[in-house]
């Protein structure tokens, strides 16, 4: 394997079922087809390092990998095959950013 394939990084989704991801820019976003689950879904965007969020339709099986952070809003019908993942506001990452105070 090459060296930038290891380590891979988990990302932290918020999963919201019975939701569509609000305003997807298709600009900045990918739909794919082949995928037959959510999880696929959501792993395929944790192995993007630029994936931010995705949205999961299991009735048509459509997976979009979208490139900024979204906001989730409900949909009229219910249903586990509509998810929207995204993470959170706050990202804990290799990097530090400025901590409030030091330990």
């Amino acid at each position: 394997n090459p060296p930038t394939a290891s380590p891979i990084s988990t990302k932290d989704f918020v999963i919201n079922p019975y939701t569509k991801c609000a305003t997807i820019n298709l600009n900045r976003a990918k739909v794919l087809t082949q995928y037959t689950s959510r999880q696929e879904c959501q792993q395929r965007c944790n192995k993007m390092p630029k994936c931010k969020s995705f949205q999961w339709n299991g009735k048509r099986n459509s997976c979009i990998l979208i490139k900024y952070k979204v906001t989730s809003e409900p949909v009229k019908q219910e249903g586990e095959d509509r998810v929207c993942g995204y993470l959170p506001k706050t990202i804990v990452s290799a990097s530090p950013t400025k901590a409030p105070t030091k330990a």
